[in-house]
């Protein structure tokens, strides 16, 4: 005979296991707030601008600054093992959300190249001496000097700098010498130069001092201002 109430209790067991959800995957934005990379309110912040654009959230969190590439690789991997091992796993995981490292697959390689930000940066003349005014004395000294002539403000997030070129001197000017960057840039008549910045994050303006060195034939005057400063990639 059997038992009609071992029967119904393993028919509720039944029940039970089959009306249990299944665990959900961790989410990357879970798994990096739980690793102590963003806080909550961050990825509030960054779920509310992915649902107005098409970005993913690991683009979204890098361009905001709350996390740096390697970090969301990191992300990533965590994610992948997570996924691989059931959600209870995670519980599992303290010494890897904390941020030992772990090699990279192929697949986490392509994932961070798909939320590669593109390098840009952006130059900008805050204030520029319009002329530049010659007397007898700057003629007999064969120089002469400008303090704070040009402030510049720069951005960029390209990790490996940038380059100022200057260029476009020309008579009476002969030669000159520019202050204020990483090293001092000297430029002649024939020729450009340019002088790598590295990267700074938010760069502070930059104030420039010149020293004009002039020509042997040059006259007192009022001339334009004889230099130009782009920016290029390095």
């Amino acid at each position: 005979m059997v038992d009609k109430k071992a029967k119904t209790t393993r028919g509720e067991q039944s029940t039970q296991a089959s009306e249990a959800p299944a665990p959900v995957p961790a989410r990357l934005g879970q798994v990096l707030v739980r690793a102590g990379r963003i806080t909550p309110g961050e990825l509030e912040k960054a779920l509310n601008e992915q649902g107005l654009s098409n970005k993913r959230i690991g683009e979204i969190l890098i361009e905001k600054g709350y996390i740096r590439p390697e970090e969301l690789t990191h992300g990533l991997n965590v994610q992948s093992m997570i996924l691989s091992a059931g959600l209870t796993t995670v519980l599992s995981l303290g010494s890897v959300l904390q941020g030992e490292s772990l090699p990279p697959s192929d697949n986490e390689r392509s994932l961070e190249a798909e939320t590669e930000i593109p390098t840009r940066s952006h130059l900008a003349v805050l204030h520029q001496v319009s002329s530049v005014v010659l007397t007898d004395d700057d003629i007999r000294a064969g120089y002469i000097d400008l303090s704070n002539a040009t402030r510049l403000a720069v951005s960029s997030n390209d990790r490996s700098g940038y380059l100022l070129v200057f260029e476009g001197l020309k008579w009476p000017f002969l030669e000159v010498d520019v202050f204020g960057l990483r090293e001092d840039v000297q430029v002649d008549s024939s020729s450009s130069n340019s002088v790598h910045q590295p990267y700074c994050g938010d760069t502070p303006n930059l104030e420039l001092s010149y020293r004009f060195k002039l020509s042997d034939d040059a006259e007192a005057g009022k001339y334009a201002w004889p230099l130009s400063i782009s920016l290029q990639p390095v």
